[in-house]
């Protein structure tokens, strides 16, 4: 498991919360795409070439 840095973690969490909230009833199901869109915007913040911040995130399972 690689370590994520502080100020990257609010970012990924308020993103994917906000999308798997969006729906009157919360909806698991997307988690992955959700945590998907959440990393496409923290790279297009801080750039390829960070990829310490972006690169932790990852979804396992279904």
């Amino acid at each position: 498991m690689w370590s994520i840095r502080d100020n990257d973690a609010p970012v990924i969490a308020g993103h994917v919360y906000d999308e798997l909230f969006s729906n009157t009833e919360p909806d698991s199901s997307g988690a992955a795409l959700a945590l998907h869109h959440a990393v496409k915007l923290l790279r297009q913040q801080v750039g390829d070439s960070a990829f310490l911040s972006w690169v932790p995130f990852i979804h396992v399972g279904l």
